[in-house]
C-alpha cells in the first residue's frame, strides 16, 4: 500500500511532522487485523507492506490518514491529495523485491541509505541486537505519562516499547515473518542492493494484476507530473525529460517498452537503455 506523491507540497516537514507519522502507525494499528511488514515514510508520500483483507488494509489506512490530518502541523488540507494505491503481492520473489523497493525509496531519492534512515524498518531485520535501542516498556505506565511521552491519548499494548519519544516500530512489525521470507542476511542484503529492484518491482506489479493503463487513463494520472517539470505533455519536452519520463513510466506506472517509445517518442533502442531492459 502506498499514497501517491504529493507535487507540490511536504506531507511531513519537520522532526516533529515523521515523528507523528511513526507514532500514528500503530495507533492506526488497534483495531485493525492486519501484519506490517516493512514500511518508509518519505516527505510527500508513503509506502507499506501490509498483510490482510482489502478491507482491514484500507482501514488502517484510514485512520492512519485521519490521525496524520488532526496531529500535523498544517491541518487536514495538507492530505487532500492523500489517496490509497494498493497492489496484490502473489508470491514470495514478488515480496522479498517489494521489501527491498519499499526500503531503498530513501537510497533512489538520494537521501540517505536505508540502514540510517531513520524513517523506515530497514535496520530491524538479522539485526542480531547489533541496533539495540535503549527501549523503555509501556508496561506500568499510566494514561497521562503515555500521552506526556508520545502525545498519544489512548492506551497502548504494554508490550510496546519506546525511545526518544518513539513508539519503536519493532513492537508491532513483523520481523520474523519478513527473516523467514528472506531465509537469510546475505539474501536480505542482496536483494536491498540491487539496483533493478524498483523495475522488477514495476514488472511483478503489473504481473500480479495482469493489466497495465490505457494511454488515455495514464496521460490523465501524468498531468501532475507534467505541472512538476513545467511542460504541457509529451510534446513539450526534449530529449532529456523524455527519458526522464521513459523511467517514470517504466518504475512508476508499469509501463512496457511499447508504452513508453509510444509515449514519448523515443525510439525502442534508446528507450531500452534508458529503462533498463537488456
Amino acid at each position: 500500500m502506498c499514497s501517491e506523491e504529493l507535487p507540490d507540497k511536504l506531507l511531513f516537514n519537520s522532526l516533529d511532522d515523521f515523528r507523528i507519522g511513526i507514532n500514528s502507525i500503530p495507533v492506526a494499528l488497534q483495531g485493525t487485523s492486519v501484519d506490517i511488514y516493512c514500511f518508509t515514510l518519505m516527505n510527500n508520500h508513503f509506502h507499506f507492506l501490509i498483510g490482510g483483507a482489502q478491507r482491514e488494509v484500507l482501514k488502517f489506512f484510514a485512520r492512519f490518514k485521519t490521525r496524520l490530518g488532526r496531529m500535523l502541523t498544517k491541518g487536514p488540507s495538507q492530505l487532500e491529495g492523500v489517496r490509497p494505491y494498493l497492489v496484490e503481492v502473489t508470491s514470495g520473489e514478488m515480496f522479498r523485491t517489494e521489501v527491498a523497493y519499499i526500503l531503498r525509496n530513501c537510497l533512489k531519492a538520494g537521501i540517505s541509505n536505508p540502514y540510517t534512515y531513520p524513517w523506515n524498518t530497514c535496520r530491524l531485520y538479522f539485526r542480531d541486537r547489533i541496533f539495540d535501542a535503549k527501549p523503555e516498556n509501556l508496561e506500568g505506565k499510566t494514561e497521562r505519562e503515555i500521552r506526556a511521552m508520545l502525545s498519544i491519548s489512548r492506551r497502548m499494548p504494554a508490550k510496546y516499547v519506546t525511545s526518544n519519544g518513539f513508539i519503536l516500530p519493532e513492537s508491532y512489525v513483523n520481523v520474523k515473518e519478513v527473516e523467514r521470507i528472506f531465509g537469510t542476511s546475505v539474501n536480505f542484503f542482496m536483494k536491498l542492493r540491487d539496483w533493478k529492484v524498483e523495475q522488477d518491482s514495476a514488472e511483478a506489479e503489473k504481473r500480479g494484476t495482469g493489466t497495465m493503463y490505457d494511454d488515455v487513463t495514464l496521460l490523465a494520472k501524468l498531468d501532475l507530473e507534467f505541472k512538476r517539470y513545467g511542460v504541457s505533455g509529451f510534446g513539450d519536452m526534449d530529449e532529456q525529460l523524455r527519458r526522464i519520463f521513459a523511467r517514470i513510466l517504466r518504475n512508476k506506472y508499469g509501463s512496457n517498452l511499447k508504452q513508453v517509445c509510444r509515449l514519448t517518442g523515443l525510439d525502442t533502442e534508446t528507450a531500452r537503455r534508458v529503462i533498463g531492459l537488456r
